[in-house]
């Protein structure tokens, strides 16, 4: 039976623990909807903050590898620093607005984790180049820059979770 004038608009006025699922399912779909709408506005700045530090470490990593021709590892452990130490020192200010607080112990954790980020994806932009490289026979000397270009989306969303994380110790 249909009741307009009642909150079962729906016609579950027999049967009422469907009104309360559906109910609560748009209770919780608001409330995710709310949690990720928090999430964004951080991460679309971090991601523009990352964007400069990007831009500053894929000019130094193509000034290395493609003009002075240094390794693919040495060039990215370099540019890579020079981006983090950026993108930490800003985004600690911008975003996460952050209390001083054991601030140096925290640029050391991140830190100490980006050189294992560093060092591992490094390895990848290297094993992919020459990958490409040898199977096929591509001599293109942007092949690391364009490599490291497709591996940054993956450490983005990485340094992201990780500076979350590492601010809220303490």
């Amino acid at each position: 039976m249909l009741c307009w004038g009642q909150n079962y608009l729906l016609g579950f006025t027999e049967q009422p623990e469907i009104y309360f699922l559906l109910k609560y399912f748009r209770a919780t779909i608001y409330m995710i909807a709310n949690k990720i709408k928090n999430h964004i506005k951080p991460f679309l700045s971090f991601s523009f903050i990352a964007g400069i530090g990007w831009l500053v470490d894929i000019s130094i990593f193509t000034v290395l590898t493609a003009i002075f021709q240094y390794s693919v590892l040495y060039s990215n452990c370099l540019s890579s620093f020079v981006a983090i130490t950026l993108v930490f020192t800003v985004s600690t200010k911008r975003i996460f607005i952050h209390n001083n607080e054991f601030m140096l112990l925290k640029f050391i954790m991140f830190g100490v984790f980006q050189l294992f980020s560093i060092w591992f994806f490094s390895h990848v932009i290297y094993l992919v180049s020459k990958y490409l490289y040898t199977h096929f026979l591509l001599t293109f000397v942007f092949i690391p820059v364009i490599v490291k270009i497709s591996v940054t989306p993956f450490t983005l969303l990485l340094n992201y979770l990780l500076m979350k994380v590492i601010l809220r110790i303490g």
